[in-house]
């Protein structure tokens, strides 16, 4: 057996113990009645950690995970645009605006009042 067959075939096992992981968290979030996006995110700082730690993965299987983290992210907008309600959302707007233009203003006038000490 090849070292590329080795590698090959780590990752396919680690991707399966990834995602039987995943569906033991999402059973013990829906029974705390928690959302079960927290323990998605728990198991992937905890696999981070521990790789970083202990190299358990191999080089190749941390392109293949960025990959599925980004098709994760996708599937997570998509599925949060299609449960949107537009009319709730726009009814939020004028309050919204309202926060993001304090914010604009409070960090602009910050960072302005930052660069003039700093040019002192």
């Amino acid at each position: 057996m090849s070292g590329n067959e080795l590698h090959l075939d780590l990752l396919v096992l680690a991707i399966g113990m990834v995602v039987v992981l995943a569906l033991m968290v999402k059973a013990a979030f829906e029974r705390l009645r928690l959302p079960a996006l927290i323990g998605y995110i728990l198991i992937g700082v905890a696999l981070a950690t521990a790789d970083k730690h202990l190299h358990l993965m191999p080089e190749s299987a941390h392109s293949v995970f960025e990959f599925l983290a980004k098709l994760g992210v996708i599937a997570l907008l998509f599925t949060v645009g299609l449960k949107s309600d537009l009319k709730k959302l726009l009814g939020h707007l004028k309050g919204a605006s309202i926060v993001w233009l304090g914010n604009i203003l409070l960090s602009g006038l910050s960072c302005f009042i930052g660069v003039k000490l700093l040019q002192m």
